[in-house]
């Protein structure tokens, strides 16, 4: 800014009329930074901020290099925000100065997109802890009273799940910095409040993935505790039951019947939840179920100590009564010298790159240290569900991969817009009544 042109002031545009407006042009110092032109990470910067100005100011019309963004409304905004995985998301404006959204969050923790004036609060504010703490509070309340003796939900498990989007008009507000990440305005000088109405939490909860997905979770949350805390009880000569955080143990492996028995290893909690659910279907008798935390050691790379101190490793070999391998990797062991506990092992994982490469280290781990057990042809088995789901009416279709969908997209030509479609990025986007149904024909699946 040490040198600086005298402005250039011009007439309105003809066609204009009488519109106010204001219009700032600037040209980026690029020699003083050292670079050429815009780099595609600073321009997407741009164009997302245009795309925020759009979405948080419905009837706007906003352009950028010249082209309209196709952002009408806050809810294409969220809708933007939600990837299929997530489910459905719920949009509302409960009072003039607010517009909300919120789905259910397949991230791990609680998830925010806010705006105040449409400024981007990254951090959110006392505007979001607003719409949080109404949210959490209906949801532990619509999810213990589903629950009932089956577990218990807290604000923390509601909002390991939970994703909002919140657009505000605050006035005068103030924030934490120069930055505006954070709004830290009371909510007395606001000049409007949040308000959370009964009949829209149950439109919340009935439209949107969030309600099963805590309920889900505090099931498993509920059944961990209750392993950690029961007692081993001899079954037979074969085994006993275990002691292993997050096993669901079949009540028949370890015993004259564990031929008959499958031990379903999941990809995550979320995974296990689902199978869970299906067991009410098939029975605990011959089905267990694991989850596992990601993706397992590769143990052809593993040193002994990585071996003897890797937990997952350890419990699924107690689990599956596999005995103890050389660690020096002298020999193999053979399946007669272990007593086994399960007849076979069922990988539940997403139908994606990762949940191959799941597939492919457990595999990699029998053939390193038990390769009889692959001779069978049957120890190992995955189940698979749907990548996608198209409904019309009562018709459902479901496709296991995406050639297969897209085939059937061209075969349906124009009828495509009867149906309506819903794509499963992993397993934890499936509802338990879809684990239920998948059980149900478990060997169409297996």
């Amino acid at each position: 800014m040490s040198i600086c042109n005298p402005p250039e002031i011009t007439d309105v545009p003809t066609g204009v009329g009488s519109v106010d407006y204001t219009r700032v042009s600037f040209l980026p110092d690029f020699p003083r930074f050292g670079v050429k032109k815009l780099t595609k990470d600073i321009a997407s910067l741009f164009y997302r901020r245009v795309v925020d100005v759009a979405g948080c100011n419905p009837g706007l019309k906003v352009f950028i290099n010249g082209k309209q963004v196709n952002v009408a409304s806050f809810d294409d905004l969220v809708h933007m925000y939600t990837p299929a995985s997530r489910g459905k998301a719920h949009c509302f404006r409960p009072h003039k100065r607010w517009m909300v959204g919120v789905s259910a969050c397949d991230e791990g923790s609680m998830q925010q997109h806010s705006y105040v004036n449409s400024i981007w609060t990254s951090k959110g504010g006392t505007h979001v802890n607003a719409v949080v703490d109404s949210l959490v509070k209906g949801v532990v309340a619509a999810a213990n009273k589903q629950l009932g003796k089956d577990g218990t939900a807290t604000p923390a498990l509601v909002k390991q799940h939970l994703c909002v989007h919140v657009c505000a008009q605050i006035e005068n507000p103030e924030f934490d910095s120069q930055t505006k990440d954070t709004l830290v305005s009371s909510r007395a000088d606001w000049g409007s409040d949040f308000s959370l109405s009964a009949g829209r939490l149950r439109s919340i909860l009935s439209e949107t993935a969030l309600l099963d997905r805590v309920v889900s979770a505090a099931k498993v949350k509920s059944m961990d505790a209750i392993g950690r805390s029961g007692r081993s009880v001899r079954t037979s000569q074969r085994g006993s039951r275990l002691l292993i955080p997050k096993l669901e143990d079949a009540s028949r492996a370890g015993t004259k019947d564990w031929k008959d028995c499958t031990l379903i290893l999941t990809e995550g909690d979320s995974a296990k939840a689902l199978a869970v659910a299906g067991l009410s279907v098939v029975g605990r008798d011959h089905f267990g179920v694991f989850p596992l935390r990601g993706k397992l050691l590769n143990v052809r790379d593993a040193s002994g100590a990585q071996l003897r101190d890797n937990a997952e490793f350890n419990a699924i070999k107690s689990i599956l009564g596999l005995r103890q391998p050389d660690l020096h990797g002298a020999k193999p062991v053979l399946a007669a010298d272990s007593v086994l506990r399960y007849g076979n092992v069922m990988l539940m994982t997403d139908q994606d790159e990762d949940g191959s490469h799941i597939k492919g280290l457990f595999i990699n781990m029998v053939n390193m240290f038990w390769p009889s057990l692959l001779k069978t042809g049957s120890f190992v088995q995955s189940f698979s569900t749907p990548i996608v789901k198209a409904f019309n009416g009562r018709e459902v279709r479901e496709f296991f991969s995406m050639p297969e969908f897209r085939e059937w997209e061209k075969d349906v030509g124009e009828g495509r817009g009867r149906w309506r479609i819903k794509y499963y990025k992993g397993l934890g986007t499936s509802t338990s009544e879809e684990g239920r149904q998948y059980f149900r024909d478990v060997e169409k699946h297996r």
